[in-house]
């Protein structure tokens, strides 16, 4: 098949979103050119094999006389951050009536919390009708990079909410993005290109990396030293008997002294007992016999000590989407909505809308 090579007359709506670092340094690569100066080159060369089980065969040139194109390239980077939330509370909510009944291009970036990255585009191209030949381009290119993020929470609540009658009956086009937390990354991008033609190309390119982050949420635990007041009574109580009786011969002596127990010189010695096998019992001469009843009774009180451990506050992530938010409403809608840390989140719509039939010039 030989193509012609015709001059484009190009009407062209871009919108570029430079990179938006947040504070360290990082790399985002695509295959698209974001700067200042935009320049874009483009050569439209369409080829199709089409294939029917029957004998049709279609051949001919598209011929294209004018290009209306529109063109997003969003890059977003957050790399190389540190956040430390200890008792914080970040809070983004988007209530009552905001945006009621609302239409156009309506974008809308809320954050609370630290290095996060949002954004809302749109680019828009319509070709005027004069060029009936014309064709339609509507691209995307989105690149969203997280790495080498450190998050810390100690005892943080995170809440992102929509909620109430936020955005109900609005229409057009609509992108949100809220956020609650740190190193989170949002966008919203829309490409439209609007032609009487015979060609369009809608095309979306989304790359969204996370890497190497670090997120460490931790609860407050508080240790609290307690006791118990502990009494304990006891009790007891016990019988003895017993015998005991003399074994060997004694012969205890028996002096007279002046009653000063001396026993020297002028002590007087008067006899002796017998205690032996001799006596008139032929036993042993002295035995004992003993019984009793023994008790005891008692308290004992003091305190027990103990230690409890209570978590005292959580780290809490929360989104959420309530009430009549968005009721009735219409058209491309895009919501991203991040309670956290680390997220990545896009939307993306390209659209080409062509009005004019297809024109086939037979090749020469």
């Amino acid at each position: 098949m030989e193509m012609k090579k015709l001059t484009l007359v190009m009407c062209i709506g871009a919108a570029i979103s430079a990179p938006a670092f947040a504070n360290g340094s990082d790399s985002s690569e695509s295959n698209s050119e974001s700067n200042s100066s935009v320049e874009l080159k483009k050569e439209v060369t369409v080829k199709k094999d089409v294939e029917f089980s029957g004998s049709v065969k279609i051949d001919g040139d598209i011929r294209v006389n004018g290009l209306g194109m529109a063109v997003v390239d969003n890059v977003q980077t957050t790399g190389a951050n540190g956040v430390g939330n200890s008792y914080v509370e970040n809070s983004s909510s988007i209530s009552g009536s905001a945006f009621n009944n609302a239409s156009g291009n309506i974008g809308v970036n809320q954050a609370a919390g630290d290095y996060n990255v949002q954004g809302n585009s749109a680019a828009l191209a319509s070709i005027d009708q004069s060029f009936a030949f014309g064709s339609g381009d509507a691209e995307i290119f989105s690149t969203q990079r997280g790495s080498f993020n450190l998050t810390n929470n100690y005892a943080t609540t995170n809440d992102a909410s929509i909620k109430g009658d936020a955005f109900k009956g609005a229409s057009g086009n609509i992108g949100v993005n809220i956020a609650a937390g740190g190193n989170n990354i949002q966008a919203n991008n829309m490409a439209a290109s609007a032609h009487n033609g015979s060609l369009g190309e809608a095309s979306v390119s989304n790359s969204q990396v996370s890497a190497h982050n670090g997120i460490n949420n931790e609860s407050v635990v508080q240790n609290s030293a307690e006791s118990v007041e502990v009494t304990l009574g006891f009790g007891a109580i016990g019988g003895y008997s017993g015998t005991s009786e003399q074994t060997g011969s004694y012969y205890p002596e028996i002096w007279k002294d002046d009653g000063s127990h001396a026993n020297g010189d002028d002590a007087e010695l008067w006899g002796h007992l017998d205690m032996d096998a001799n006596n008139p019992t032929g036993d042993s001469g002295l035995t004992f016999e003993e019984e009793g009843v023994i008790g005891l009774l008692g308290v004992v009180s003091g305190e027990l000590p103990f230690y409890i451990e209570t978590v005292t506050q959580k780290t809490t992530n929360t989104a959420s989407l309530s009430g009549n938010a968005f009721q009735n409403a219409s058209g491309n809608i895009g919501v991203n909505m991040a309670s956290g840390n680390g997220n990545l989140q896009s939307n993306n719509l390209s659209l080409t809308s062509m009005t004019g039939g297809a024109i086939v010039s037979e090749a020469p």
